[in-house]
């Protein structure tokens, strides 16, 4: 599980902003450029290259 108190610490790669834990797909999201970071087994993984583009509907609001 996701230590959501590392969000005070974490922050996107690219744009340098905090990012949003998504529980129920374990996610971290990013509003501002709608990508999301998966986290496995609790270790959020913000290698850009590995991330995923959402559409605007799915960021969380």
């Amino acid at each position: 599980m996701f230590n959501s108190e590392l969000l005070d610490y974490i922050v996107c790669p690219i744009t340098r902003k905090p990012l949003i834990y998504d529980e129920i797909n374990d996610y971290l999201i990013s509003k501002d450029i709608s990508v999301a970071y998966p986290v496995t087994n609790g270790i959020p993984n913000l290698i850009t290259s590995e991330s995923i583009k959402i559409s605007k509907v799915e960021v969380i609001k």
